[in-house]
């Protein structure tokens, strides 16, 4: 789930998957920060979460542990 720095949970927050520079997935998060993605791809691949008022993140799929949700 996606949380803010007091584990508040990030409503509608934008979440995409990115390989050689191209969207391959993309949603928003629940009223409880929760998303589920999926991506077909062997490229290695960027998560990036953007929301209003926050700093976008922006991640490596594989530096983060799997699943993603």
């Amino acid at each position: 789930a996606i949380t803010d720095a007091q584990n508040a949970p990030v409503a509608n927050a934008e979440v995409s998957l990115a390989a050689q520079n191209k969207t391959v997935a993309q949603t928003k998060t629940d009223a409880e920060g929760r998303f589920s993605l999926a991506a077909n791809v062997s490229a290695e691949i960027i998560l990036r979460v953007e929301a209003k008022g926050f700093a976008v993140f922006e991640r490596r799929l594989s530096d983060l542990q799997i699943p993603i949700t």
